[in-house]
C-alpha cells in the first residue's frame, strides 16, 4: 500500500510552487527590463508638468514609473532613489495623504540625509516643506533583511541588510555578479519578497578532523560482560552445590565452603556487572554529544 506524504510536505510543496508561479509571472512582466536612465527621463516629465501645473500628466508619468520601478534592469544609485521618495511624496500630498508625505519626503532624507527639497516641486514657504522635515530619521527603527543565499541587497540605492521599518524603501535583490533580480518599493506594511536564505556555517571543526571516540571502554566493556557471565554461571553452579548438600559433601564445612563461594562468585559477577556498564556509558557518551 503506498505511503501517504506527511500534510507538512503537502504545504511545503504549495508554497514552493506558489512562489515559483508568482517568479514566472514577476519575469513575464519584465520581459523587457528598463534601465534606470529611461526612469530618469520620466521623473524630469513629471517634475517639468508640476511646475506647469498639469496635475494629470504629472501623476500618470509617476504611476508608470511606479510600475516600471519592478523591471529596473540595474542597480539603482542613491540619487534616482532620493528622486523617487521626493516626487512620491508630492504625489501623495496632492492626493491629501499628508501622513504618507511625509513618511516618503523622511526616505528621502534618509537616502541623500543633506539633500533638501527642491523649489520645483515645493515653493518656498509651501506647506510640503514642512512636511519634508516632520519625521526624524535618527535611530529610526530598522527591519532585518534575511541574508540571501546568493548576491546582496541594495536599499536605496546602496548596499544594506537592513530597511527603514517605518519608512518607504527602494529594496533591490543583486545576483553574485551584479546582475538585478528584483527590485520592488516597498512601504513599512509591505513585506520584502521572499529569498532562498543563505545556509548555514557548518560548524568548524578542529585541524586534526572530527575525533573518533577511542574503542578501549568498548572492548572493556564487552571483557568484563563475558567475565560477568561466567562468575554468574560459576555462582549458579555453587549455589546447586549447596542446595544439593554440597554436591557430595556431606560435612557443614562443605556447605560452608560452598555457600561462601556461591557468594563470592555471585557477588563478583554483579561488580563487573556494573564496570562493563560504566565502561560502556563512557564510550556511548562522546557519540550523543557530537
Amino acid at each position: 500500500m503506498p505511503r501517504r506524504l506527511p500534510s507538512r510536505l503537502w504545504v511545503a510543496a504549495f508554497v514552493l510552487a506558489a512562489a515559483s508561479v508568482a517568479a514566472l509571472q514577476a519575469r513575464a512582466a519584465c520581459s523587457a527590463p528598463t534601465p534606470q536612465s529611461e526612469l530618469v527621463l520620466s521623473l524630469d516629465v513629471a517634475e517639468r508638468a508640476l511646475l506647469n501645473l498639469d496635475a494629470e500628466t504629472f501623476t500618470s508619468t509617476l504611476d508608470r514609473v511606479m510600475l516600471s520601478v519592478d523591471c529596473l534592469a540595474e542597480p539603482a544609485d542613491p540619487t534616482f532613489a532620493l528622486r523617487l521618495h521626493q516626487l512620491v511624496g508630492v504625489r501623495h500630498f496632492m492626493a491629501g495623504d499628508e501622513r504618507l508625505a511625509a513618511s516618503a519626503f523622511a526616505a528621502a532624507r534618509q537616502t541623500v540625509p543633506d539633500a533638501p527639497l527642491p523649489t520645483s516641486l515645493a515653493p518656498e514657504g509651501h506647506r510640503m516643506r514642512g512636511l519634508y522635515g516632520l519625521i526624524p530619521t535618527d535611530n529610526s527603527p530598522v527591519e532585518a533583511l534575511t541574508p540571501p543565499r546568493q548576491g546582496s541587497y541594495r536599499v536605496n540605492g546602496a548596499p544594506a541588510l537592513t530597511r527603514s521599518a517605518e519608512l518607504p524603501a527602494l529594496v533591490q535583490h543583486l545576483s553574485d555578479d551584479g546582475r538585478v533580480l528584483w527590485t520592488a518599493y516597498l512601504y513599512p506594511n509591505n513585506p520584502t519578497p521572499w529569498v532562498e536564505p543563505a545556509r548555514r556555517a557548518a560548524p568548524v571543526e578542529d585541524a586534526a578532523g572530527p575525533t573518533t571516540p577511542s574503542r578501549a571502554p568498548l572492548i572493556a566493556a564487552g571483557s568484563l560482560a563475558l567475565v560477568s557471565a561466567g562468575l554468574y554461571v560459576g555462582s549458579q553452579a555453587a549455589r546447586a552445590c549447596f542446595n544439593d548438600d554440597g554436591c557430595g559433601g556431606p560435612t557443614q564445612d562443605d556447605l560452608t565452603q560452598t555457600w561462601t563461594l556461591h557468594r563470592a562468585l555471585y557477588v563478583s559477577a554483579a561488580a563487573g556487572g556494573a564496570a562493563s556498564l560504566a565502561f560502556g556509558v563512557t564510550w556511548a557518551l562522546p557519540l550523543e554529544s557530537r
